[in-house]
């Protein structure tokens, strides 16, 4: 079950009885329709998939400072051997 953080106010029929979860409150279990609804409004947050999101961020800029750092030796590599001898 994902963890499910309300980021605004929101209304929602829990086992048949209308209940208001405050900004910053865990959600109970939702059916998957109301969910989806939900995040697309941007009223609630899946912890896990955010910790995920950020964790692939993390190894992508990881990842692209490694290749900047390849490129950058190669580029100097490639200059030092066409610069005119001192």
């Amino acid at each position: 079950m994902p963890k499910l953080i309300a980021l605004v106010t929101v209304v929602a029929f829990v086992d048949g009885v209308r209940q208001e979860f405050l900004p910053g409150a865990e959600l109970p279990e939702l059916p998957e329709h109301d969910v989806q609804e939900l995040k697309r409004m941007n009223a609630i947050e899946d912890l896990d998939e955010t910790a995920l999101a950020e964790k692939s961020a993390s190894k992508a800029e990881t990842k692209a400072a490694g290749d900047f750092r390849d490129a950058k030796k190669a580029i100097t590599a490639a200059q030092a051997s066409i610069a005119p001898k001192k």
